[in-house]
């Protein structure tokens, strides 16, 4: 979520975009942990203007047919590419249940996949032997389940 380009902008809601606690907050502990660049000088609500936070989408694969099983997702090679927006700090190095998937790396340009409802086998290369199957429901594009391959 982006701060808005102009009008009035909050401490709370700075405080949301920078995942930060709104209770006893200041300008300038938010703009350290944003990495605004205002040296010494005061800290308005105006340089919070347009503020998005960096987000790392990882790049995985997919095996692109949902099955009832994960052992059975397990079993096929990845052959569709998606990104993950992890839903923990730091960041996991796979999808784990509540990240969300989308099909770009760009924050910017992503659109977010909805996968069918099933288990869908993953791997961090493509045509290769899945390491893990994810769970989708078939109405969002979080992961509801999550199992390591044997």
């Amino acid at each position: 979520m982006a701060l808005p380009s102009s009008g009035i902008i909050s401490g709370s809601q700075i405080a949301a975009v920078l995942g930060v606690a709104s209770t006893n907050i200041s300008l300038r502990g938010m703009g350290n942990t944003a990495s605004l660049s205002v040296g010494t000088g005061t800290i308005a609500y105006s340089d919070f203007y347009g503020y998005s936070p960096a987000v790392d989408y990882e790049e995985y694969y997919y095996y692109d047919v949902g099955q009832k099983f994960s052992s059975f997702a397990c079993s096929y090679d990845t052959n569709s590419q998606f990104f993950f927006s992890s839903s923990t700090n730091p960041p996991a190095l796979f999808p784990q249940i509540g990240d969300t998937i989308y099909d770009d790396y760009d924050p910017s340009t992503a659109t977010p996949i909805t996968l069918s409802a099933g288990w869908y086998g993953v791997a961090n290369d493509t045509n290769i032997s899945s390491t893990q199957a994810i769970q989708f429901n078939g109405t969002t594009n979080i992961v509801v389940g999550f199992s390591i391959c044997f």
